[in-house]
Formats: structure tokens, sequence, C-alpha cells
């Protein structure tokens, strides 16, 4: 950890700043891996080689090649070998009469504490050295206070890099999206140090970072920053993706605590500076750049612009675009790690209110894994793209190895140290589950094991909050996207690809919840049965389509050699996993068109015609062997009866399973199913099952579908006599199986349900609890208006259930109330 001493030492305070906040809440519904700010191309490959083995695997980080790219203003090398010296730079902290002897002195400060962090094997936890202690209210909010500041501190720093690019105006698109990324910070800084002071609102003003304080926004802005190193650079390796990364960190680094001398001296800069700017760009030039800024500012909702990377664009505009881009990026993982741990004032909350759960559990047939992260405000995140969820798993693993620790040094306060009734404490619970692959048995962590911890500690709370943080779905989306951009640089590639690190399918849960956040949440549970928070739901190991998702459901097969077959004493569970493997072996053989399934019914139809051919045949022969032994009795009319007889079996045979049965498709042994039940019907899997199969595959399939349960699928036929008919209720846990994430939230108008769709084939997806914003979602806007359709079940039970209708809708609300899991069935 870095002190204030070399800083003092070094640095003399000046006069000059700007500040910008990416906020980690923006992103488009279903968006894909690639954001619109990050050059797709995708002919780049991240390795056709092996993955990498991470555990013992040696980081090639050195100090020098660091410096190098945290200083590559001063020696930037084109692809053309061209070399351009002497560029504005980033993060710069020289406008405030720092020389830059010193300010490289600082970047070797923090790139040694950076490399030390990043290649460090096992947990890494943040020490506050004894000035957060007991979890209570004065340690809750000097926390929450240094959080907020370090984020406004980042928007300083966002304000100035996009000011500095406005300056120096490269063409292209970059000046727009500098532009467009303004307005945020901008208004965020003049709300804080302006507005605040004019008026002095409820909204407490950040008080400045005292000297005492410093050492401890120090201590926490190394620990984020050595949380995102340690992840960036385990998602990937080559000989430049290190040296980038944490050449970024470290310039980011050097500029905050830079700050966090004068926070508010340096908004106010940042402020005027940017004023200045725009007003210059007005006076003088009257082009479409001129006329962006101002509707930018002034909020007349123009749509934003994105770099589009292109031959056109000459080197020192290619270093603006790189360096705006990543830092952009950067700034969006560092506010998503702070934010974790401040309050924000707008929402009225209480200083220690802290919930954040991550969920990783395994969806359909092929094990597909999803992502779903929570937080305090119910900002509810979903990913299932492969490489988002290993992302996301890399970072689990990292909480896991805190936890670990965590569990083993954490003791029962001191008698020296003093408990009150004031104290609160933080329960932090881990599930786990390495998933062995082709029978292979793992190492130390193929089964299940809890981990349950209670801290009064607010260090093992910031060590668990901050990387937990960062193994969401938005943030592993951020990591892809900084990823691929680095993959995507014309500007300095090399040979050498992109790899990855070897990853073992994991299911785990984490949960971090303050006593303070209990209380609060425990009224809510208590009023609504049909709700649970995600953490405490069953979705790890227990999903299967058409069961109860709290049932004792297996979803892992054994790993002892020995076939299912061989073992008739196996516990019902097993034996009941055995039925499901069945199941799914005969729907690999399904053709899916787009308006009917086509299975083969060889059996059905060589045992019918083998029937008949065996009475026919009979018949022929009844004649000639019994002669005139009957008396009165023509053989001949008996063979005629056979005949009919055959027939009738044909045409009952027929019309056993569809209404429609072509004598083509009869002959080769194959029944084309237009609805659910006649899937049921021939196959004999079970219906849930089906609907399940057909869910999680819609993407993959060309499959349209017709109702009168059909509200959750994508492609629905125009007319209601085309389609494959959905003429069954899909149950909770089918629509959990298949990748669906149903939550109950409150509006204005009364309860609501809507669906994240975590299915294979969509990235990311999300909910926002802004009543102010309605954005289109799966969902069901009347759960009790008394006209809620009754479906009884044909089974030998005949329960009957509440048909809850889902369709497109437009939707804002204001309260998340928990994963749902009510008694209900959906269409």
């Amino acid at each position: 950890m870095t002190d204030g001493k070399p800083w003092e030492e070094t640095v003399q305070v000046s006069q000059k700043t700007k500040g910008r906040r990416f906020s980690h809440k923006t992103l488009d519904r279903r968006a894909t891996v690639s954001s619109q700010q990050t050059p797709a191309h995708e002919s780049h490959s991240t390795s056709h080689r092996q993955p990498l083995e991470l555990k013992g695997f040696k980081f090639n980080l050195t100090e020098d090649k660091i410096l190098e790219e945290a200083t590559l203003h001063n020696n930037y090398v084109y692809v053309d070998k061209s070399r351009l010296t002497g560029l504005p730079q980033f993060d710069s902290i020289s406008t405030y009469d720092v020389k830059d002897e010193d300010h490289e002195k600082l970047l070797r400060l923090e790139i040694k504490n950076l490399i030390k962090a990043a290649e460090l094997e096992g947990p890494y936890l943040f020490n506050s050295a004894g000035r957060l202690k007991l979890c209570n209210a004065a340690s809750y909010e000097e926390l929450s206070a240094l959080g907020r500041r370090i984020s406004l501190d980042i928007s300083v720093i966002a304000l100035d890099n996009a000011t500095m690019v406005i300056e120096n105006r490269p063409k292209g698109n970059l000046v727009s999206m500098a532009v467009g990324s303004i307005k945020h910070p901008y208004v965020r800084l003049r709300r804080e140090y302006i507005m605040g002071e004019k008026n002095r609102s409820t909204d407490p003003e950040p008080a400045e970072v005292s000297e005492a304080s410093r050492s401890l926004y120090f201590a926490l802005v190394d620990f984020v920053t050595g949380s995102i190193a340690r992840l960036l650079i385990r998602t990937a390796s080559s000989s430049y993706w290190g040296s980038q990364t944490l050449g970024l960190l470290a310039r980011l680094a050097v500029k905050l605590k830079f700050l966090s001398k004068s926070s508010r001296e340096y908004a106010h800069s940042a402020i005027r500076r940017v004023e200045d700017t725009i007003h210059s760009f007005q006076q003088s030039d009257e082009n479409r750049t001129t006329i962006v800024i101002q509707e930018h500012v002034e909020g007349k909702g123009v749509e934003e612009k994105h770099l589009q990377m292109d031959n056109d664009l000459i080197p020192d505009e290619l270093y603006f675009s790189e360096g705006f881009v990543r830092r952009g990026m950067l700034h969006g993982l560092f506010q998503a790690a702070i934010s974790s741990l401040l309050q924000d004032p707008t929402r009225q909350r209480t200083p220690g209110d802290f919930r954040h759960h991550v969920v990783a559990y395994e969806t359909g047939f092929n094990r597909s894994l999803v992502i779903v992260s929570e937080d305090r405000d119910g900002y509810v995140t979903t990913a299932s793209a492969v490489a988002l969820t290993k992302t996301c798993c890399r970072a689990l693993t990292l909480v896991k190895e805190n936890i670990e620790n965590l569990h083993s040094m954490e003791r029962p306060p001191s008698s020296s140290v003093h408990t009150d009734s004031a104290t609160e404490s933080c329960k932090i619970s881990l599930n786990w589950a390495v998933k062995p692959q082709d029978n292979t048995k793992l190492p130390g962590d193929n089964m299940k094991w809890p981990h349950g911890l209670e801290t009064q500690r607010v260090d093992s709370i910031v060590s668990v909050m901050v990387p937990l943080a960062l193994s969401t779905p938005h943030v592993a989306s951020v990591i892809e996207d900084l990823v691929k951009f680095s993959m995507a640089d014309s500007t300095r590639k090399t040979d050498e690809p992109m790899r990855r690190f070897k990853h073992y399918p994991i299911e785990a849960s984490c949960s971090v919840q303050t006593s303070i956040n209990a209380r609060m949440q425990k009224n809510t549970r208590k009023q609504d049965p049909d709700t649970v928070s995600i953490n405490h739901s069953d979705l790890i190991g227990k999903l299967k389509a058409g069961g109860k998702i709290d049932s004792e459901w297996i979803e892992a097969i054994t790993t002892d050699g020995t076939s299912n077959s061989a073992r008739p004493h196996l516990p019902v569970p097993l034996q009941e996993l055995a039925r499901y493997n069945k199941e799914i072996e005969k729907m690999e053989e399904w053709v899916l068109a787009t308006t009917n399934v086509t299975v083969r019914c060889k059996r059905f139809v060589f045992f019918i015609l083998c029937f008949c051919a065996i009475m026919i045949t009979g018949a022929l022969l009844l004649p000639f062997f019994v002669k005139n032994k009957l008396p009165g009795v023509d053989p001949f009319q008996i063979t005629t009866f056979t005949w009919l007889v055959a027939g009738v079996v044909l045409i009952v045979a027929k019309g056993r399973y569809v209404k429609e049965w072509p004598w083509h498709d009869f002959v080769h042994g194959r029944v084309v199913c237009e609805s659910v039940s006649d899937l049921a019907d021939v196959t004999g899997v079970d219906k849930q099952i089906i609907l399940m199969k057909l869910l999680h595959n819609e993407r993959s399939t060309a499959l349209v579908t017709r109702g009168p349960y059909n509200g959750m699928f994508d492609r629905k036929s125009e007319g209601s006599s085309e389609g494959f008919a959905i003429d069954e209720p899909v149950q909770l846990s089918t629509m959990l199986a298949s990748g669906f994430v149903i939550l109950k939230v409150i509006s204005y108008h009364g309860e609501h349900l809507i669906c994240l769709d975590a299915r294979k084939g969509n990235d990311l997806d999300y909910a926002n609890s802004e009543a102010s914003v309605s954005m289109k979602y799966l969902s069901c806007l009347e759960m009790s208006n008394g006209e809620a359709e009754e479906f009884v079940s044909r089974r030998p039970n005949r329960t009957s259930k509440t048909v809850l209708h889902l369709s497109e809708n437009s939707i804002g609300w204001h309260k998340m109330v928990g994963l749902f899991v009510g008694d209900a069935v959906f269409g």
C-alpha cells in the first residue's frame, strides 16, 4: 500500500482539473458482448492454441515495459514504424506544476504496487491499518464518504480526458464521443460542488479528505486498482495485454491520489475548463462538431456517436482514440467496484446498507452456465454468453480465495476492542462446486462446500465486496470489450495472439449482506411469500423442468465410473436422473422445422406393419390349410374379413398420434408433430421437458409457434392456424431451467412480473428499478385481477394453477421485490 509521504515530497498542488463518471448501470438491454464503443473485428480470434493453465502461470510483468505503456505519449510507435513524441497526456498532472520526472517517480511507485498485487497467488485483502475497525455507524460513514470522494474524483479525471480530446480536436467521430461523455460527469460535479454550495440541499456535501484520511484513501485506491489488475491479467495473456492494463491503472492511481489533496478545488477547475472549451468551440466553429457539442451539453437528446476505427485515421488520432476508449472502460470498472461501498444520498440509504448477490448455475440440457447478480438497489443483470460467464467465474474464484482466508483468520473481537449494541455485523456466504468434465475427478473442488462467515470488521467487508462487484455480468461485458479492443488494436499490432486461460465449469453462489440491510429486507420478505432473494433461491443443482424448485433434484452424475444400469439400488433422485438423461437422448434425433417437429417412431410402425402382415399372410394361407374342413364356412370370406381388420388397424394406428399422418411418412417410420401434446404422445417425453428444449434452444432453430401458451417465445406466427402449437402452460421450474429469470416488481400501477432472458444465444440482459424510465420486457402486468385463467392439470392429482400470460410491454417500476417462486404456470 502506498502511503501519503512520497506524494507530499514530490507533488505541489496547483489549480486545474476536470471530471466525469462512467455509470456502471448504463447499458442496452439484451446487448451483445461487443459494445458500441468497441470496434468489432471478428476476424481476430483469441487463439488457435490450447488455453493456458492459470495455476502456476508466470506473468510476464516488467516495470520498464509497463512504464513504457504508461508514458506512451513520449514514444508512440505506429504499425508502419513511424514514431510520435510529445503528445498530450491522458490522466495528466503536469498541468498542476508537477514535473515529468516527479510524475515518472510516482508512476514507478504505483507500477511496483500493481505488479506485486497482480502476481500475488492466493488471497488479496484490504487493510485499513486499523483506521476502520468494527462495523458501526462511524466506520460505515467514513468508508462511504471516501468511496463517494473517489467516485467523484474519477469523474474529474474522465472530464479532464474528454476536455483534452476536444481541445486537440482529432478528426472522425471521436470528438462526438468525447462530447457525449461530458454530460454525466459535468452535471454530477455541478450538483455536488456548485449547486450544493448554493442551496445547501439535504444531500450531505462530500467533505474534503483530511490528512489523517488520505492514507485510508490511498489504501482504498490501491485495493481497488489491485483487484482490477488481478482480474484483468487472469482474463487473458499476451506480451502487451498486462503491460497495457497495468500502465493505464498506474496513471489512474497517480492522478486519483493527487486529486485527493484538494478535490473540491480541482472539480471547480474542471467545470470551468470544460465550459471554456465549449464556449471557444461555439465561437470558432460553425460546423457539425459545434452543433453536437451544444446539443449534448444542453441535453437535447442527440444520439451518441461512437468510435469506428478505420484506416484513414492518422497516428496521432489513433493515439487519442486508443487512450480515450480504453480509459473509459477502465473508469467503468473502477466505478462499478467503488459504488458497491458508497452511500447514494439520492436513495436515502443508511450508511452500512450493503447487499450483493452473485449466482452461477446451469440451465438447459447442455448445462449452459448462467450468471445472475443483484445489488442493494434491486439492479439485476444476467449473462449466458460463454465469454462473459468465464470472466465472471474467474472473478468469483478471486472472491472465493479471499473468503477462505477470512474464514480461517476471523476471530471474535478481543477484549481490548470495545463492542456495544451499536456494533453491526455482516454475513458472508459462499457455495461452490467445480463441475468435472469427461468424468474426470478434479482435485479438491469437485464437491459443494458451503462457507458461512459473520464478521464485525469493515476490512473483511471491503475485501469481499470489491471483487464481488467485479464478478457481475456487466463488468464482464466491459472486460470483454477491453480485451477485444486490444486484440483489434491496429496501431501497434504484434504477431502474438491473445491467449485465454483454461476454465473449469462451476456452480456457485456468493452473498454479502450487512445486518442493517437484513433488517430492512425482513419485513418485505414476510409480506410477500411468493418471492425470495436470489441468494436464497434453489437455482444451483436443483433446476428440473416440470419439478419444484425446492425439490432434492440431483443435477450431477456420479464419477465412480459405474453405469446407472449396473446399479439397481440407486437412490430415487438418481433413478429419476437416469430417466431424464434417456429422454434427452431421444430429443437429439428430433428435426425442428418452421412449423413442426419430425420424430422417428420406427418401432411403432414396424410393429403395426408386422402385425398386419402376419394377419394378412395367415388369412391368405388359411384357405389352403382349412379347405373343406369347416362345413358351411368359406375360408376366403375369413381372408376378406382379415383384410378389413388389417385396414382398420392401420387407420387406427395412423390416427393414434396426429391428425394427419401421410403414408409416405408412415412407411418411413416418422411422424410430423404440430403441437406439444402430439410430441409428448409420440415420444413419451414429459411435456415440460419438451418445452424446456424448445425454449432453451429457440435461437438456434427456425421454429415458429402459436398459442394459446406461447407468450414466452420470440417467434410467433401471424395466423392462428400456422406454427407449432404450444398447448401446454410452462411451469415455473421449466422457465428457470430454460434460462429465464422471473422477477416481481412494484410500480405505481401495482405488482408485475418481468422476465430476464438468459437463454443460450442471448448475451446480456438487465433490470433496473427506474420508475421514470419505461423499457420493454417480457412481462405479466395483470397478476391478480380476477380474470386470470385457471389451468387444471391432467395429471393424476389434477391440481389447479393460475396461468399468467406473458407479453412484451413497456414498463417502469420503483421497487424490485425479488425472484418469483409463486405457484403459477405461464402462457
